[in-house]
């Protein structure tokens, strides 16, 4: 292998390295924005318990943020953050209740 071949099978890894990372983030901040799209959804539901500061639930509801490539929920008021979500809240839970009621109005 001459050098040449070297450089040109280094230049073709980093090439690929690059480009698997290129990948990795675009699905991420898709998946990242599906995850706030469903917390929102969960926060705003009106029948299921909201998320809430865990220093003081009479703040306003925890409101989901991006931060370093993860979403993570922040207290508007103070500066509680959890970077656990619960995995109902990411589940279809909220959409198959309003399917389901839905369902029932057509019904009656």
């Amino acid at each position: 292998m001459t050098g040449l071949d070297l450089v040109l099978t280094i230049s073709g890894v980093l090439f690929l390295i690059a480009l698997f990372i290129a990948i990795t983030k675009s699905d991420n901040k898709q998946i990242n924005k599906r995850t706030i799209e469903k917390i929102n959804e969960w926060q705003n539901a009106g029948f299921v318990h909201p998320l809430t500061c865990g220093k003081d639930s009479t703040h306003q509801n925890l409101i989901p943020r991006e931060k370093n490539g993860r979403v993570i929920l922040c207290c508007p008021d103070c500066d509680y953050v959890q970077e656990r979500i619960p995995p109902e809240v990411l589940s279809d839970y909220v959409q198959r209740f309003k399917d389901q009621a839905y369902k029932r109005s057509i019904l009656e």
